[in-house]
């Protein structure tokens, strides 16, 4: 989730990564279900299920997705310095795999140069977080200079 946010001539871009939509629930569940079936299958074996046990917490530590924050703040009374010596640059850094339940998000980064070098980073947003982001950011870009500049980057 993203939220941007202006106040005091300043604008506020928090990223909170959280977890996927992914309930506990649904987790119990399945674990209630394939020990009932394997109950019913293998009556006295405690072994298998010590096994079972083990394989879905295995399988589910692999789906956990960390929370994360990260925060920037752009100031606006810098908007000229801003214009003049950044430029944009918004890529694809990689997949997630989660098709194990049922979705593959896709992780989006956008970074901002200043002089050539990286000044700010996100590196783990969603497609729409990222061109979120670019929406806000594009009130930087002025002039037909800086056009050019977003339509090399920004253009989908």
């Amino acid at each position: 989730m993203i939220t941007i946010t202006e106040k005091d001539n300043k604008i506020y871009i928090i990223q909170d990564s959280g977890e996927y939509e992914k309930s506990l629930a649904t987790e119990i569940l399945l674990l209630l279900l394939v020990t009932l079936t394997m109950r019913l299958v293998y009556l006295d074996s405690y072994e298998t299920n010590g096994f079972l046990y083990l394989f879905i917490f295995f399988f589910f530590k692999d789906i956990v997705i960390l929370r994360k924050k990260i925060q920037i703040i752009l100031d606006l009374n810098e908007r000229n310095i801003i214009t003049k010596k950044e430029t944009f640059n918004f890529k694809n850094i990689g997949k997630i795999d989660t098709k194990k339940i049922g979705y593959v998000p896709v992780s989006y980064g956008v970074e901002i140069y200043y002089d050539k070098k990286p000044k700010l980073l996100f590196s783990t947003c969603l497609e729409n977080e990222a061109i979120e982001i670019i929406k806000t950011l594009k009130m930087f870009i002025k002039g037909e200079e800086d056009e050019k500049i977003y339509n090399k980057f920004f253009r989908r």
